[in-house]
């Protein structure tokens, strides 16, 4: 089985990609023209609101979320609780998957590529050739397109760190969030877990909730609580930290005199029921301005949707070509805390049923490629490296294949192209599809 990286004619880079040849053209020039490197500041992308009026100012009451892993899924939890009671979302996240269209969503529904043409014009415009990155331009866009069209609240998630991201603009928003605290992106936070918390602790503003989530226990040892908590005196903000003001045992969730039973959720795996948490925590602190009830509550952990995560694949052309009894799975894991939430999935199936599990993966330079490869390869029958497809900055598959014989694994390690990756392993078994969400995206696009 072949996975078709469909031929487009755009620079082979990045996150900018778009299948609409229209939308491509400009998200390719502005990336191009734009600094690619990340420089963490707030002033340019102020200068650029000032100049359509400060929209960040204008937002319905703004729920901010910030953390290493998870943040999507708590966005998704958060959003499907609030469309459960009626409410209008507007949403901003990052990165995509197939569609640019995807970070923003308008009311509910994934903006309009018209609109998006049109609102993305308007910056460029504005911006007259000054100093700014892709990201905030990106960013500015969205917040117009939200100031112009009603909904009941403002979902937005850090595109990295949060003391000096884009999205940190807001002075008074309704709530934050911060979920588990990892290794990625060390070169822009620091090397440590405590100063990676420092730099998410930076959307924390006084007199508004706090609410983070469940810690590794590496991150316990390192202070990432301290840290919190020396961030949350500082701004005045009120910290509600798990385990401490909130908890789950036994798939029962408990803050102060509030408890709820969840229901199953429709976001697949253990870790998800500590994201749902982060998102009831979050809403039940905001329960007198966004009225959810606990019906809808239990209504939207059931429909959440996020691509990309612990996601089974049952139909497409690539599910077709694989033998009946085979499964076919995809998550965009690409750091330690990523790679621990798949090896304690690995290790359910394991106890679950006999199914050998076939690895294939590819990673973005950057990543820690052998504390990953650590941790799920104990429950690999075979891996397949491949380049993410459509990305200048994937390792070489040669390099992931190189990574895990050093890490002493001695089944058997393919290296394949992206078009002939699966049919190495069209037998009855699992397939997982991991490493980073560029590659999950480019799955999805070819599996559609």
């Amino acid at each position: 089985m072949r996975i078709a990286t469909k031929s487009r004619n755009v620079q082979k880079d990045s996150f900018a990609i778009d299948p609409d040849p229209r939308l491509d053209a400009v998200l390719q020039r502005l990336f191009n023209f734009y600094p690619v490197a990340i420089d963490l500041k707030t002033d340019r992308i102020l200068r650029l609101l000032a100049r359509f009026d400060n929209p960040h100012l204008k937002l319905p009451p703004v729920i901010h979320v910030a953390g290493t892993n998870g943040k999507g899924s708590v966005i998704a939890f958060i959003r499907a609780m609030c469309e459960a009671a009626g409410l209008k979302c507007h949403v901003l996240t990052s990165p995509h998957l197939v569609r640019f269209n995807e970070r923003i969503v308008v009311a509910s529904k994934d903006i309009e590529t018209e609109a998006l043409l049109k609102v993305l014009a308007r910056c460029e415009e504005a911006n007259a050739q000054e100093p700014i990155t892709f990201f905030e331009l990106t960013t500015v866009a969205p917040m117009l397109a939200f100031t112009e069209t009603p909904a009941d609240v403002c979902i937005l998630e850090t595109g990295m760190g949060g003391r000096f991201d884009a999205t940190n603009v807001v002075p008074q928003p309704l709530a934050t969030a911060i979920t588990m605290i990892s290794y990625d992106h060390m070169q822009y936070l620091g090397d440590t877990l405590a100063k990676i918390a420092f730099e998410k602790a930076g959307i924390m503003k006084r007199g508004v909730p706090c609410i983070t989530g469940y810690q590794t226990p590496q991150a316990i040892a390192e202070g990432v609580p301290d840290v919190f908590d020396a961030e949350a005196q500082k701004a005045g903000a009120q910290w509600l930290a798990a385990e401490r003001d909130w908890k789950i045992e036994n798939n029962i969730f408990t803050y102060g005199d509030f408890s709820f039973e969840f229901p199953p959720l429709a976001l697949k795996g253990a870790h998800q029921l500590e994201n749902a948490g982060v998102a009831l925590v979050t809403l039940h602190t905001v329960k007198d301005t966004l009225k959810i009830s606990e019906t809808a509550m239990r209504e939207g952990l059931q429909k959440a949707q996020w691509r990309g995560r612990l996601q089974k694949l049952t139909h497409g052309p690539l599910v077709n070509a694989l033998d009946g009894e085979s499964e076919l799975w995809l998550d965009g894991a690409h750091n330690d805390s990523g790679a621990a939430t798949l090896a304690a999935q690995f290790e359910k199936w394991k106890n679950e049923d006999d199914k050998p599990l076939h690895i294939i993966m590819g990673m973005v330079m950057g990543k820690e490629k052998e504390v990953f490869l650590r941790q799920v390869l104990p429950y690999a029958e075979t891996l397949t490296m491949i380049d993410v497809p459509e990305n200048s900055k994937s390792m070489k598959a040669a390099e992931l294949a190189d990574a895990a014989k050093q890490c002493d694994f001695t089944k058997p390690v393919y290296v394949r192209t992206a078009e002939d990756c699966i049919g190495v392993h069209n037998k009855k078994g699992r397939i997982m599809i991991c490493g980073s969400l560029y590659l999950a995206g480019a799955i999805l696009r070819d599996n559609a």
